[in-house]
């Protein structure tokens, strides 16, 4: 889901990802290729902000918002034993 409050562009990303990090790859308005990486270990509402990647702002086109993205992280509520061992190796635990 896009939305664009002000200046900053924000969407929602639904990932399970989350345990071991991953790079959100999009084509920003302009056409330019951007990558974001993503850490392991956010919490499940996690927000990342990328300075002047957003939207154009209105008095000085010249100049872009901040690229705002929200992270609705969904976790299983069950694991087989083998991801649960994977998961505590992960974490160190």
């Amino acid at each position: 889901m896009l939305t664009h409050p002000a200046s900053s562009l924000c969407w929602l990303i639904l990932s399970v990802q989350a345990l071991t990090g991953f790079t959100v790859n999009f084509t920003n308005l302009d056409g330019r290729s951007l990558a974001i990486p993503i850490n392991n270990g956010n919490p499940p509402s996690y927000k990342e902000v990328v300075p002047g990647e957003g939207m154009p702002i209105q008095k000085e086109p010249s100049k872009r918002g901040n690229l705002r993205s929200k992270f609705n992280i969904k976790l299983p509520t069950w694991l087989a034993a083998e991801h649960e061992a994977g998961i505590k190796k992960l974490s160190g635990y």
